[in-house]
């Protein structure tokens, strides 16, 4: 029986060590295949996180655009804002403007308009020697000289200061005037001047510039260059100064009458327009007093 044992033995591979060894071993680059994908299925757990969110309520998505609306509809009416501040500064900058120019031009029709008074009365007496001087009736020579050289020409007409007004006009500034009543009272002395008193002061002025040149067919001009003007035409009142008139031709005479007559008749029309354009500009710097607080 021991016999048989040993032969049993004796018959059993003598590799099945080598077989159990080979099982235990696992080979490196098998080991490292199965780390790494691991690995890769673990970083890909890692990197896809779960996109499935809880949907939101009907009223959050309503806050969030509450929110947004609400941000820039407040940045709309801050700039809103602030732009407006900017026009009212404008306008006021205009306004103060304008009163200075409107300060201007009341300051030279209350000096003119007496002068142009004065001149209408002047030439009134200056048509009546001419009256004489065509009849042949006895005058005042000396008088009518001094007349004629200080009142037949000479006129001062109103030129408006249009700094402002015609700034406003070529900016577009006229819409930053809220005020109507302003803005109506400034377009209405604006268009009075240039519709009728420039247009007629033109007409003035080519008028006297054709008496001038009438009377020089009448009146000794030379005089002027031998006497001068030494404190103005009165020096003609002078009675040792001789004087005479180059022509006496009555029809002459009668016609530059005529004239003169007819430039009383502008000058008296352009007075009164100097008159009214004088109490528009008191009127509305009055109110622009009242309505932008100037004073």
């Amino acid at each position: 029986m021991a016999d048989e044992s040993d032969e049993e033995n004796l018959n059993i591979p003598t590799n099945n060590q080598s077989e159990n060894r080979s099982d235990e071993i696992i080979p490196t680059t098998d080991t490292d295949y199965v780390t790494r994908n691991q690995e890769i299925e673990n970083m890909e757990v890692h990197h896809h996180p779960d996109v499935h969110h809880k949907s939101k309520k009907l009223k959050e998505y309503f806050l969030e655009f509450l929110m947004i609306f609400l941000a820039v509809t407040m940045g709309f009416f801050a700039e809103s804002f602030r732009e407006h501040l900017v026009d009212i500064k404008k306008e006021k900058g205009y306004i103060v403007s304008l009163k200075e120019d409107l300060l201007t031009d009341t300051s030279i029709l209350t000096s003119i308009i007496p002068r142009a008074q004065l001149q209408y009365k002047k030439l009134d007496s200056l048509c009546i020697l001419l009256k004489l001087a065509a009849a042949g009736d006895a005058y005042n020579i000396h008088r009518l000289y001094y007349l004629n050289f200080n009142y037949s020409f000479g006129l001062i007409l109103f030129d408006q200061n249009e700094r402002t007004i015609s700034q406003i006009k070529s900016t577009g500034a006229f819409n930053l005037i809220q005020n109507k009543d302003v803005k109506d009272n400034i377009t209405s002395y604006d268009i009075f001047y240039a519709g009728a008193i420039k247009n007629e002061a033109v007409d003035v002025a080519n008028w006297m510039s054709d008496c001038n040149k009438m009377s020089q067919k009448i009146f000794d001009y030379s005089l002027v260059n031998t006497f001068g003007f030494r404190g103005g035409a009165e020096i003609f009142l002078n009675d040792s100064l001789p004087l005479k008139l180059i022509s006496t031709d009555s029809m002459l005479v009668k016609e530059y009458m005529n004239k003169v007559k007819s430039l009383m008749m502008m000058l008296d029309s352009h007075l009164s327009l100097e008159i009214k354009q004088l109490e528009d500009g008191k009127k509305l710097i009055d109110l622009l007093n009242e309505e932008y607080h100037l004073e």
